[in-house]
Parts: C-alpha cells; structure tokens; sequence
C-alpha cells in the first residue's frame, strides 16, 4: 500500500497572493481556494507527497493504468493532474517537493463539475510540460517520461479555471488502478497460437517458401491537451493572455474561427497562429478542436441524457458527422460508445 502525506502549495514563492482553506469533512479532501489574478499564472497545489521510505521516497507506479477521482466542483471548474518525477539531470533532492520546477512534470487537463462525477486519467498517456523543457533548457528529446521515481501527485488549480473568486474542491476518492495482466497475457497466448498455426499450415502447404511478415504498427493516442498555461515573456503576456481568455470564452461559439479571432482581437493571423505554435505546437484549428472536444468529452462523462446532436452543437459543431469523427479520431471511441463507457466506470 502506498503511503502519502498532503502537501499544500500556494504561489507565494512567484509574487503571487493565492489562498487555500482545507476543511474537515468525511471525504477524502475538501478544500477552497482563491486564485489571485496579481501575477500571469497563479497556481493552488495539494499534493500527496509518497513516504513509504525516508531514505528512498520515489515510489515506481509503472504498473499502475490510470487515476480515477471522484469529485465535485462549485463553480464547475477546470483542474490539472501533475505527476512529479524525478530527474537525474535536473532534480536536486528527493525529499524537497518546494524544489518543484527542477521534477519533470507531467500533466493531464480535466474538467469538474458541481455533480459529483469521476475523472480517468490515463498514467501512460500524460503530457510533458514544454514550459517546463524550456525552463531547464532541455530540448525535445527529454520529452519521454517513466513513472518509476514518482515524488509526488498532485491536484492544481490554475488560471486555465476560475480566478478572483472562491472555488470548491470535494474529492471523495482518490483510486489508482493497476494494468490488468490477465487480458494482456490472454493477448500474448492467442497471438501466440495464431502464429504457431499459421507456421504449422505455411510448413504443409508451403515448404521452402518464404514468408514475408508485415510488421503491424499501433498508432498511439495524443495525449490530450485541451488548455495549456502560457508560459511567461514579459513583451508577449498581454497579447496571450488576450487570445487565451478570448478561445476559453469563445470556444462554443460555432462562427469562432481564425479570421473571427482576428475581427475581435488587436492581433493579426500570423501573430495569433505564431504564439500558438510556440507555447502548444499546435495551429489555432487544432487548438479550437482540442477545447471543444475536451467540454464535449466532460458532457458525455456526466450522468445525463442529452443528445449527441445536441452536445455538438452546443460545443460548437454545425455538423455531427464531422464532431463524431473528430472525437473518434481523439478518443478512439464514438461518442455513444464514450458515454456508455464513462457510465460503466463511474457505477
């Protein structure tokens, strides 16, 4: 069983004048916070700190899946899963959660609502934070991750959600699940036997030829980014701070697109694809895409009745055929087969 002990981080250490109150209640963690919007990218951390060992605090969660968390938001909310690993080029101490930036991170985007319902995170499939690459001066080939030294998980609150206001925060439970080795050895067994007949037949009916095989390629998933927090450049804060509260608020709307960006705000197409590409990677489409789907995904999650027509449309999509297809492509599963799923897992 893994040992933890909670940690609260706040963003004082950056200039920053954000609170957090925890209260005593029968679940797992209930706490609220107030981010305040006096610096670029205020942050609350509660972090379960591992403490199996002293003298080797790092735990090795490679055999753990996913994180499920059962909780509820007032106001709905949008939260972020970081992992902290540590780095033997860049941490410093295994014991010093306070020297966060020197762990690689790696994070996962989900949404919260005032229901209570549950967020899957899959382990395998988080996001290396670029920002944090480029504060350490690492280049693109530090971007893998291992789970095997894991100093910490945590749950932040950042300016991705809701700031200068009071937000709630119930976690009920907190569930990490192992892989399941059955189904795999099952996969390996079969896979095994079909080759051995199809060896056994070639032999018969084939002897002396040769086989040629055809190495079968599994396209991964894109971890999903939904939002990101820019990172900070003093001559640039103002105008992506403009474009990022611009596509949080805007993102529904289903006449949004990059000459509609570029009607509304001071910055022209090259500009706002410019700082997109930087900070993401990504264009202002794909950017729009990964928001739209990310509130469409949390719709389909929640224990409610509303017609795939109906949450494409009010994410931004005039057409369904193009939404279930975009979301297929994300999420490897049509949207009604997304929805059967969540509601498997959350019973």
């Amino acid at each position: 069983m893994l040992a933890w002990q909670l940690q609260t981080l706040d963003d004082a250490h950056e200039g920053g004048a954000s609170s957090v109150s925890l209260f005593e209640s029968e679940a797992f963690l209930h706490y609220e916070y107030t981010l305040s919007s006096q610096i670029a990218y205020p942050q609350i951390k509660q972090a379960l700190v591992f403490s199996n060992n002293a003298d080797e605090p790092l735990v090795n969660l490679s055999e753990y899946q996913r994180v499920r968390l059962q909780l509820s938001c007032v106001p709905d909310n949008d939260l972020t899963f970081f992992a902290y690993i540590f780095d033997e080029r860049t941490s410093t101490d295994k014991n010093n959660l306070r020297d966060i930036y020197s762990y690689k991170i790696a994070y996962s985007p989900f949404s919260c609502s005032e229901e209570v319902s549950t967020a899957t995170i899959e382990l395998q499939q988080l996001t290396l934070a670029r920002w944090w690459l480029e504060r350490i001066n690492l280049d693109s080939s530090g971007q893998h991750y291992e789970l095997n030294k894991v100093m910490a998980l945590a749950i932040v609150g950042s300016g991705r959600g809701i700031t200068d206001a009071p937000a709630k925060v119930n976690i009920q439970k907190i569930t990490l699940e192992k892989r399941n080795m059955f189904f795999i050895a099952l996969l390996l067994f079969l896979s095994a036997l079909i080759w051995i007949s199809f060896a056994v037949w070639a032999l018969r009916y084939y002897t002396g030829a040769l086989l040629q095989l055809t190495e079968m390629k599994l396209r991964s998933n894109m971890p999903f980014v939904a939002y990101k927090k820019l990172s900070i450049d003093s001559g640039k804060d103002k105008q992506k701070k403009e474009l990022l509260q611009f596509m949080a608020s805007e993102y529904t709307n289903p006449d949004l697109s990059l000459e509609f960006a570029v009607n509304k705000l001071s910055l022209n197409r090259a500009k706002i694809n410019e700082i997109l590409k930087e900070e993401l990677g990504v264009t202002f489409s794909v950017y729009l895409n990964m928001l739209r789907l990310s509130r469409a995904a949390r719709m389909l999650s929640q224990d409610n009745d509303m017609g795939i027509a109906d949450i494409a449309l009010s994410t931004g999509y005039n057409s369904v055929s193009y939404f279930s297809k975009l979301f297929k492509e994300k999420y490897g599963y049509a949207p009604k087969k997304f929805r059967e799923l969540s509601r498997l897992s959350s019973e």
